[in-house]
């Protein structure tokens, strides 16, 4: 489905923008697509780095896209938006990633930071809500849990963790979760279903 959606922006030269989030030895990136429509957003890839200097960020960053088919003539002409949180690695006046990107892609013209999570956001605090909620279903209780695994072995699934998702570090987080409820979804359905 991602390839896609990424045939479609590029049949379209639709104009994107990029969310980044550096953490751990990892770059997340997150693509938002806008042309004549509500933005459409699309986990594009998670990158793991061997250091955390603007360089190999921004290094990553380009071989992450180039490898989806973003490539440099098309970014130059429709990279519009770069976002990410707060670290100066990020958004330093100097030799951050978003100036290295400036540099490389004049037509960008975002450089926002995020330096506090979604969670304060109206439009997603009830998606927010809904994942603390079934995090707290099967974190705080041993017989949710085994229900769960229950259901997911009746379908030859493996269930993931839901973890919470955090107000630091939230992409990370976000996605780890959004992941485990997305490949667990027939699980949860059944156990759902069971327990109506």
């Amino acid at each position: 489905m991602k390839e896609q959606i990424i045939r479609q922006i590029k049949n379209v030269s639709g104009k994107i923008s990029i969310i980044i989030d550096e953490s751990t030895s990892q770059v997340q990136n997150l693509c938002e697509i806008s042309k004549e429509q509500p933005p459409t957003y699309l986990f594009l890839d998670l990158v793991k780095l061997s250091d955390e200097k603007s360089e190999t960020i921004f290094q990553s960053l380009l071989g992450c896209l180039e490898k989806h088919g973003f490539d440099s003539e098309y970014l130059k002409q429709n990279l519009v938006g770069f976002t990410s949180d707060g670290a100066s690695v990020m958004l330093g006046k100097h030799s951050a990633v978003a100036q290295k990107c400036l540099y490389q892609y004049p037509n960008r013209y975002n450089n926002s930071a995020l330096y506090e999570s979604p969670t304060d956001w109206r439009s997603v605090n009830h998606f927010h809500i809904y994942m603390d909620k079934l995090y707290t279903l099967f974190s705080r209780s041993p017989m949710n849990q085994r229900q769960l695994a229950e259901c997911a072995a009746e379908l030859d699934q493996v269930m993931n963790k839901i973890d919470r998702i955090l107000s630091t570090r939230w992409l990370a987080s976000l996605f780890q979760t959004v992941s485990a409820v997305q490949f667990g979804y027939s699980s949860l359905f059944n156990n759902f279903s069971k327990a109506k």
